[in-house]
């Protein structure tokens, strides 16, 4: 069933360690397996509800799984629990290519940075985080040897992710595609930001090459992706 979700990954270029180092994961196209699964553990039906991993409520006779057919991404919290997951769609043909789980008890969106624990980690090597676009493009880095990038949920950056970033480091860089929806991106994130600019607490901007995608990552060494994510020589504001 998963042969599929295996194609696809090596075909991003992702190896076995990086998957696992990850937890990547499928949900298969079936809307009861993940229901029925948790249910013969033991799992009661109102937690597996509470925790937005079945679609329920008025007018659904019968609660069906939320992810299916995806490739699975769990998101953790900022001690690396597992609260919630992504998932990228398998089959061109359905509405939204990327799924989050609701907001839950234990899951805002807004208040995440995908791969936040690890990042926090690495950084104190690396001196800095990178805030990236998406999963893929986080995994992809670290699997290049960037183990100090985040990304926001599928959603613009909000400004209690902001304050995640400078919890790591108090001048994080904000990486965008040079395309004209990553420049519309850094002009928001820079509005967002702007009234919460002090010493200590900056940013700095990169933009990639509007032909660099996260396809491309793979296809350049380290060394590259670093002259590549390496912001410019000042600060986006000056500290006086």
């Amino acid at each position: 069933a998963g042969a599929k979700a295996r194609a696809y990954l090596r075909d991003r270029g992702l190896s076995s360690a990086t998957q696992q180092t990850f937890r990547i994961g499928y949900a298969p196209e079936s809307r009861n397996a993940l229901k029925e699964f948790l249910a013969s553990k033991g799992v009661a039906k109102d937690q597996i509800e509470a925790c937005g991993l079945v679609v329920h409520g008025e007018g659904i006779a019968v609660s069906y799984d939320r992810f299916r057919d995806r490739i699975m991404f769990p998101i953790e919290d900022t001690r690396g629990r597992v609260i919630a997951f992504g998932g990228r769609a398998l089959s061109p043909d359905v509405p939204a290519k990327y799924l989050n789980s609701p907001d839950t008890e234990l899951f805002h969106k807004g208040n995440v940075l995908y791969n936040f624990a690890r990042a926090r980690k690495a950084q104190v090597k690396a001196g800095t985080v990178i805030a990236v676009e998406g999963y893929m493009d986080v995994i992809a880095l670290a699997q290049a040897g960037f183990g100090n990038a985040v990304a926001p949920l599928g959603t613009a950056l909000t400004e209690n992710q902001l304050e995640l970033l400078w919890r790591m480091t108090g001048e994080p860089v904000l990486c965008f595609d040079g395309d004209q929806a990553g420049l519309k991106a850094a002009w928001r994130a820079a509005d967002l930001a702007l009234p919460l600019i002090q010493p200590g607490r900056t940013l700095r901007f990169a933009l990639l090459p509007a032909s660099l995608g996260d396809y491309a990552v793979r296809a350049v060494s380290p060394a590259t992706l670093l002259r590549t994510y390496t912001p410019p020589s000042r600060p986006w504001l000056d500290e006086e």
